[in-house]
């Protein structure tokens, strides 16, 4: 999961856990069920169908009751264009993050 919030990739992920499991003495440096870039893929698309499975039994009884803001605000250049006949011009708007 925290590989996920934090963008670690997947084989950086696979080696990290794998080292974890060696010095917590699970696993040994000779054992060959080092832990595979393709089973973190596998675990992540797991966890991420049950978070979101849990949030639609959330939203369908009735569970949430409302959505906070972050506080933090992105200033986003855009490109806007009137018609045809306007040329494009740019553009900086604020956008807020849920």
């Amino acid at each position: 999961m925290q590989s996920i919030r934090y963008a670690v990739g997947l084989r950086a992920m696979a080696a990290i856990t794998t080292a974890a499991f060696v010095d917590a003495g699970l696993i040994n440096d000779q054992d060959k069920r080092l832990v595979d870039h393709s089973k973190v893929k596998r675990t992540q698309e797991k966890v991420i169908k049950s978070l979101d499975h849990d949030f639609d039994d959330l939203c369908t009884k009735g569970g949430i009751d409302c959505i906070f803001f972050d506080g933090r605000e992105d200033t986003t250049k855009v490109m806007m264009k009137a018609d045809d006949s306007v040329p494009q011009r740019h553009q900086r708007r604020t956008l807020f993050r849920v």
